[in-house]
């Protein structure tokens, strides 16, 4: 006979016949359990349900990359989901446009407008953006816009940032400016400046024209 004390009480109870050892007297209540039984969530079973196994008489969960397992790690997969090929005792699985393959080795969906990305392994969360689905739309980091944002600009299908002196521009070196951070002014070169050179004045928009003389 098996068991347990009820500590309010200080009264002692049988265990349910299933459990060797239990904090209960019904059956999801084992602790441990006699062989040939396993304990799988306070019960006592045959076997583990799937996706799990056995170790030191108690199921653990499969690493989620593997569908039956023979350890926990993801090196201990013995087979895997239909997605996944099985590959000396890792899933490997191939994520088509659109998903990105997480850590974990399932597939994830990309962010928003995203057609192609992979997983942000520097941060442990989400994913990078690779590509955008449509044509128009740049990337910016990990976001596909419409449009490249103020100190942008589109290059290749992205919006890369311009030289730090330029409040706009279109490439990325200090000539390639087309606005100026204020008070500063665009010279004739592309260049930011603090004022335009002898011969020439500003207009309305912060740009260096030259003098006409008539």
């Amino acid at each position: 006979i098996h068991l347990f004390s009820l500590s309010l009480s200080w009264s002692i109870s049988e265990c349910h016949t299933s459990c060797l050892q239990c904090t209960g007297g019904s059956s999801q209540n084992c602790t441990s359990c006699a062989p040939p039984y396993v304990l799988q969530e306070g019960q006592c079973v045959t076997r583990c349900h799937p996706g799990h196994t056995v170790q030191d008489n108690t199921c653990q969960g499969c690493h989620p990359s593997c569908q039956e397992c023979s350890g926990t790690s993801q090196a201990d997969c013995v087979s895997c989901p239909p997605q996944a090929n099985f590959n000396n005792g890792y899933c490997r699985t191939s994520c088509p446009d659109g998903l990105f393959l997480h850590p974990q080795g399932f597939c994830q969906e990309c962010s928003s407008n995203c057609q192609r990305c992979v997983a942000d392994l520097q941060t442990g969360m989400g994913s990078v953006c690779l590509w955008c689905k449509i044509a128009r739309t740049l990337l910016l980091g990990d976001h596909c816009v419409t449009h490249c944002p103020q100190g942008h600009y589109p290059w290749h299908g992205a919006c890369k940032r311009c030289h730090i002196s330029c409040e706009s521009c279109n490439g990325e070196w200090p000539l390639s400016c087309t606005s100026c951070p204020t008070p500063g002014v665009l010279l004739t070169s592309g260049l930011c400046g603090p004022a335009c050179p002898l011969g020439y004045y500003v207009d309305r928009d912060r740009r260096c024209r030259g003098k006409s003389y008539t």
